[in-house]
């Protein structure tokens, strides 16, 4: 396709644009009318601004004194880095693009640790298991966790405003909490979980609280366990079932029996996949299987495994 079809048939439009471009080969009009218009820009600019510093003086104050402290800042013999947080200088200084992608030492940090406090949770455990689990960690972080109520989280200012204020007692021997309500109130309620803290362990260590041992730790799981069992209230679904296909008690029992099998078979199938990938997932365990099997000669693997 030729240029002058592609352009299509002249016009109006296309011959004033013509027009012009002849007038910038004859003498050069479009830098002048080009310089004009970003004249025009800049005194719209200054002239706004102007305006604006006229109506708000204080916003000069404000542009004059940021200019002043970046020149400080950039006047600074030792530079600026010496002034930003440790982790940031050394993100700065020794990071690199690999380094982003290789440590994953805070996510191995944050599921180890939360995945001890996840294994308190399915199990009653006995003082001997939890001190097992706990093997190691912070006690103030596993005090937090178990024994640090919502609102114990809240700063103390705010924790002062929730909370109902001690009262004097009016008379002596009226029945009135220790906190100065009166007994069987809300305020004397809330005044009393709040210093009680959660159930048989208290409240944290950090606001008066006794040391948390695995004895109290295993008491509370066991409460908490029955707690929960209570709560429940819903027929378990078994009974649904037998009432559907109870008219077919024969086929029922078969297909029990196939089922219970079946998902027997499946049950430890998963367990061993699931454990599998769990240990060429996990870098330590990952690790550990390599180094083992680098560790085995092959001659010993090949013997093993004719038995």
């Amino acid at each position: 396709m030729s240029a002058a079809a592609l352009r299509g048939a002249g016009g109006a439009a296309e011959n004033f644009v013509e027009g012009l471009r002849r007038l910038q080969e004859a003498c050069g009009a479009g830098n002048f009318l080009g310089a004009t218009g970003a004249a025009m820009v800049l005194s719209g600019v200054a002239w706004g601004c102007y305006r604006v510093m006229l109506a708000c003086p204080y916003l000069l104050c404000i542009l004059v004194g940021v200019l002043v402290m970046v020149v400080s800042l950039v006047m600074r013999p030792g530079g600026l880095l010496v002034l930003l947080p440790e982790f940031v200088q050394d993100l700065l200084l020794r990071k690199t693009v690999f380094d982003m992608l290789y440590d994953d030492t805070n996510m191995q940090n944050l599921s180890r640790k939360w995945g001890r406090m996840l294994l308190l949770c399915y199990g009653e455990w006995a003082p001997a298991d939890i001190r097992a689990v706990t093997a190691g960690l912070d006690p103030a972080f596993v005090d937090t966790v178990i024994r640090r109520t919502f609102l114990q989280h809240l700063p103390a200012p705010l924790r002062t405003v929730l909370l109902p204020s001690p009262r004097p007692v009016p008379v002596p021997g009226a029945l009135v909490a220790p906190g100065g309500w009166p007994r069987g109130s809300p305020e004397e309620a809330i005044q009393t979980a709040a210093a009680t803290g959660v159930s048989s362990v208290g409240v944290p260590s950090d606001l008066g609280g006794p040391p948390l041992s695995a004895q109290k730790i295993s008491k509370l799981l066991k409460e908490k366990a029955q707690d929960k069992d209570k709560r429940i209230t819903e027929p378990g679904l078994d009974q649904a079932i037998y009432g559907v296909f109870g008219i077919w008690p024969t086929f029922l029992r078969m297909g029990e029996t196939i089922l219970g099998r079946a998902w027997g078979l499946f049950t430890v199938s998963t367990l061993i996949a699931s454990l599998s990938a769990a240990c060429l997932y996990l870098p330590w365990s990952r690790g550990m299987l390599l180094k083992g099997l680098a560790r085995l000669p092959m001659k010993q693997a090949i013997l093993g495994a004719d038995g």
